[in-house]
């Protein structure tokens, strides 16, 4: 650990570099920041939360082939972009994930459709679960949320490259 106290830097500076100024990871502070903007706010919450169900529920195999073939239909000289998991120390995962859904939400609404009206893909189960998505991703306040959130995180993905 870098700990400012007790950790490496503390421990080098105390022994042989008494010069040594001890600098916090930017990156670090930067995901920190991320995830404190998140947590502060119940809408931003709300979108992660569904980001990650929606990416439990695009990995099954089966709506993951679905979302592939939506994919090539609608965008067929584009690379396949899939929902990306949510990791806590990550925050460039949570941009990406929610700059697919404001780029490209036609392919996973597109794709719910598709998993509700294919006999070969769905099951009950599948059915709830894109129904509740599927009203979701529509609703106004959804949208709104999430475009907002996009436009705080697209300016901190470009200071973090």
């Amino acid at each position: 650990m870098s700990g400012k106290f007790a950790g490496i830097a503390e421990l080098l500076k105390s022994q042989q570099f008494h010069w040594l100024i001890y600098i916090h990871c930017t990156a670090h502070c930067l995901n920190l920041m991320v995830n404190d903007l998140i947590k502060d706010s119940n809408l931003a919450v709300d979108i992660m939360k569904t980001l990650n169900s929606l990416y439990s529920f695009l990995d099954i195999p089966k709506v993951r082939l679905a979302y592939e073939a939506v994919h090539q239909e609608l965008f067929p000289k584009s690379q396949i972009k899939h929902l990306v998991q949510q990791i806590e120390i990550r925050w460039g995962c949570k941009f990406e994930a929610i700059d697919l859904m404001t780029d490209k939400p036609q392919v996973i609404l597109a794709t719910l459709v598709k998993v509700a009206k294919s006999p070969d893909v769905r099951d009950s189960k599948h059915v709830e679960q894109v129904s509740v998505f599927y009203h979701k991703l529509i609703s106004g306040k959804y949208i709104i949320a999430l475009i907002t959130l996009r436009a705080y995180l697209v300016e901190m993905f470009y200071l973090s490259k």
